[in-house]
């Protein structure tokens, strides 16, 4: 058998006390990376707790580490030039930097978030599902979100602006669909 290897730029491994996962992974514009996930979360999927946001300089050294605490799953991120978006489904508010965010019982969040971690719009939506949602960006910076109503069922394509407006949406299936990922 013949192997190969590759080169890489550079490879390092980060620190999340009892990390479960890593959720999403985005590169931005300036080749900085954006890692998030949930940590301390009981050991069952999927996994639900405080999540973290993680970003890289573009040598791989850690930038920031900032935290929503409370009852979360993460669904996807996207960079959009030196930002951010996440995507995800809280079981409540929640808070991040000391601010409380999010809605009343089970509901769909997004978050825009820039280059220094201060949060630039947000959209909470108690009728959809944010868990296992996707994101895709577009050239002109429209994103692309997949999502499905609050029982997992019905797929719905919304087009957001980059100022967080829902500019068109498309219902894809009222309980048959089952949309996987985005591009």
């Amino acid at each position: 058998m013949r192997g190969t290897s590759q080169v890489f730029l550079w490879a390092n491994g980060y620190e999340i006390q009892n990390c479960n996962e890593v959720a999403a992974l985005t590169v931005d514009t300036n080749g900085c990376v954006f890692i998030t996930g949930v940590y301390n979360a009981p050991a069952t999927l999927p996994y639900t707790g405080t999540a973290y946001f993680l970003r890289t300089h573009p040598d791989g050294e850690i930038s920031w580490i900032k935290y929503l605490n409370g009852s979360l799953q993460i669904g996807d991120a996207v960079a959009i030039g030196n930002s951010f978006v996440i995507i995800g489904q809280s079981y409540g508010p929640f808070t991040y930097e000391g601010e409380t965010y999010g809605i009343t019982g089970y509901h769909l969040f997004m978050m825009k978030i820039d280059s220094t971690g201060n949060p630039e719009w947000t959209y909470f939506d108690s009728s959809k599902n944010g868990f296992r949602s996707n994101l895709e960006v577009g050239k002109t910076g429209n994103i692309a979100v997949h999502v499905r109503q609050v029982s997992n069922i019905g797929d719905w394509i919304w087009i957001f602006d980059t100022d967080g407006t829902i500019i068109q949406t498309k219902q894809i299936s009222t309980t048959t669909g089952n949309v996987i990922d985005l591009a």
